[in-house]
């Protein structure tokens, strides 16, 4: 069974989110924290509801690529072969020490429609409409 689950757990005065994220792609599975500004996460949405149809079949968010952040999250949306088979990737590293430390690369094989579905979730959780998601399926 894969899942993914956000959950918005502090909003700053600025507007700035802290986000609870987890993943499993069934072998693999992850819990990061990241901080993203909700106009962010809606751009995200759109690209995600747009997928396939998207620049370069692909939809990606990313956040701390300076590694002075305190982590790196990137999730993706892409087609993983030319029959159009679409997959999730995420990546990740909290950036802490051993034994502290964890970060990974992995996949979740899905429907195009799945991903559509969750950027539709992800708008209204960019809004404040919703402050959790979860997604679960089963392998394709």
């Amino acid at each position: 069974m894969f899942y993914m689950r956000l959950h918005r757990t502090w909003t700053d005065t600025d507007g700035m989110i802290q986000v609870s994220f987890q993943a499993s792609n069934g072998p693999q599975s992850a819990t990061i924290e990241f901080y993203a500004y909700p106009e962010e996460i809606s751009d995200f949405s759109k690209a995600l509801i747009e997928f396939p149809f998207t620049p370069n079949n692909h939809a990606s968010f990313e956040y701390g690529t300076d590694p002075s952040y305190c982590c790196l999250f990137k999730l993706s949306a892409k087609l993983r072969n030319l029959s159009g088979h679409p997959v999730i990737e995420l990546k990740y590293d909290n950036r802490r020490a051993i034994p502290e430390k964890a970060e990974g690369l992995f996949y979740m094989p899905c429907e195009a429609t799945l991903i559509n579905s969750f950027g539709k979730q992800l708008s209204k959780f960019a809004t404040g409409e919703k402050s959790n998601i979860e997604l679960e399926w089963s392998n394709t």
